[in-house]
């Protein structure tokens, strides 16, 4: 029997304009950083517009990790990341994720804002805690249960909605942010592209996820619009989230420069003249990837920050536009 999808909750807009606050809601709470104070980046969010936020709401680390008490959060190691959106954390700061996570939901609920809840916990999100405890309870889930446990965990997170009397903060929930692109991959053949063959796992996850919250719609997302792949899309899903990365000048400077270049194409000189800061080392010397003839890394040794971030630091300033389309109605 084919799948009928969960109708849009009717406490949503009628349009969502989404503003991505990722894991830097929790990961730069600091002195003078953006979300220090909650009630004033939502204000700010609400001024220009916005009506609903998206965010690693780290599911799993409260509710599936089995670790308890405060997280220490902080920059990924000396100047890696710096100037970079997203990765430009500047304080080490202490929070209660289960509290800081309640804390956020009122919030919202007081700005009229609702909530996208997803993950990049198997990207990027443990890189910036104090030591590996986090990142090891991760990994320590068979690559076949990754989406079910997320699953689990985001239904433990919207029973707490509702108990705390939050359920209407809630838009939907992904199982995680663009699946095709971290460690929820791992163990898979090859033999297809990865869109198609997480399509198992994920409609595992996601059928799990409606057993337990069967009025709240859920979905996956993607990097990128996957067109030769989309037989791979789980057929449960509720909402369609997909991310064009439309980069309009910024692909002007990649291209121009030949940044992401993969042919030698990259004009190094003339990226140093005119944008290096001087003194900066030969380009060989700090890229992250060693196989990309580069060895500089973060010197915090003792993290796990070096493992838990999935592909290279992006380029300064990416820019990237999220669509998300309902099968039953368009909420943007």
């Amino acid at each position: 029997m084919a799948y009928t999808p969960i109708p849009l909750p009717a406490h949503l807009p009628d349009r969502l304009t989404i503003t991505l606050w990722d894991f830097t809601w929790y990961t730069r709470t600091g002195p003078g950083e953006p979300f220090e104070d909650l009630d004033r980046a939502f204000t700010e969010a609400v001024d220009r517009g916005y009506n609903t936020i998206r965010i690693c709401a780290m599911p799993f680390l409260v509710f599936g990790s089995g670790l308890t008490g405060e997280l220490e959060l902080g920059p990924l190691g000396g100047e890696y990341g710096q100037g970079t959106r997203w990765y430009d954390v500047r304080h080490r700061t202490r929070i209660d994720p289960k509290a800081h996570l309640l804390e956020l939901l009122r919030a919202a609920q007081r700005h009229g804002v609702v909530v996208i809840l997803s993950s990049w916990e198997y990207q990027q999100s443990s890189s910036f805690a104090g030591d590996r405890r986090w990142f090891d309870a991760l990994m320590a889930v068979s690559p076949e249960d990754r989406p079910t446990r997320l699953a689990e965990s985001l239904a433990d997170l919207c029973d707490l909605a509702e108990a705390e009397g939050l359920a209407d903060v809630v838009a939907f929930v992904e199982l995680h942010n663009e699946v095709q692109g971290g460690y929820l991959t791992e163990g898979l053949p090859g033999k297809e592209p990865a869109v198609v063959e997480l399509r198992e796992r994920l409609e595992a996850g996601l059928s799990r996820f409606h057993e337990r919250c069967p009025r709240t719609p859920a979905t996956v997302n993607y990097a990128r619009v996957p067109l030769e792949s989309f037989r791979g899309i789980p057929e449960n899903i509720d909402v369609g989230v997909f991310h064009p990365y439309v980069y309009g000048v910024l692909d002007e400077l990649v291209t121009g420069y030949g940044l992401r270049s993969a042919d030698g194409g990259f004009d190094e000189e003339r990226a140093r003249t005119d944008l290096m800061r001087p003194g900066a080392p030969p380009f060989d010397q700090w890229h992250p990837r060693p196989e990309r003839n580069g060895a500089w890394r973060p010197r915090s040794s003792a993290s796990p920050r070096s493992t838990s971030t999935t592909g290279v630091t992006p380029t300064r300033g990416t820019a990237s536009c999220t669509s998300a389309t309902a099968r039953t109605a368009s909420p943007c």
